[in-house]
């Protein structure tokens, strides 16, 4: 069931997937269950975000959140 129930989790740069995968499941019990993709594609879950070419794109989000806000 869908819920407007919203979780955040920092993510520390050095961390796999798998220790991420870890500490989520203290929100969602079934996390294990997921196969997790991005772009359509399995992500190692042996491997950071990082190595995964995932990049960090908060700086970007947050310059485009305070231009929305001028």
């Amino acid at each position: 069931m869908l819920s407007d129930h919203e979780d955040i989790i920092e993510i520390p740069c050095e961390e796999t997937i798998n220790e991420i995968l870890e500490r989520y499941k203290e929100i969602n019990e079934h996390a294990g269950s997921y196969t997790w993709k991005r772009l359509a594609r399995p992500i190692d879950m042996e491997k950071s975000l990082e190595e995964n070419n995932i990049i960090d794109e908060t700086d970007e989000f947050e310059r485009f959140i305070l231009y929305i806000i001028l």
